[in-house]
């Protein structure tokens, strides 16, 4: 695996820092090997697709992604990204919806007395 001259900045590890920076992190990586792989010497930009379980903050990992390509190839790079809705079905309406609250209902088992 062989990357830029350059190294993505690390955070310090007793910082706690939001989830965005890996990931924005972990995606430059990703874009260096494939800048390589197709002999690419800019990136314009990338197009994302962002469920909703993955509690991404869409407007936090553009921040982290515009911080990490300074002073990069990468630099000036435009991240866009498409939300994938959580969808769900129901088998007896036969009908898809959008679920904008996911709650987890658990049925109550009958309570045991030995």
């Amino acid at each position: 695996m062989m990357l830029w001259p350059w190294t993505v900045p690390r955070v310090p590890s007793p910082v706690i820092v939001m989830h965005e920076m890996s990931i924005a992190q972990s995606l430059i990586h990703i874009l260096q090997e494939e800048m390589l792989k197709h002999g690419a010497k800019t990136l314009r930009s990338v197009r994302l697709s962002v469920g909703e379980l993955t509690a991404i903050v869409p407007e936090s990992l553009s921040f982290c992604f515009e911080i990490i390509v300074q002073g990069t190839p990468l630099e000036g790079a435009k991240l866009l990204m498409d939300r994938i809705p959580l969808k769900g079905y129901c088998p007896q309406c036969d009908e898809t919806f959008d679920i904008k609250e996911f709650v987890f209902v658990v049925r109550l088992a009958p309570i045991r007395r030995s």
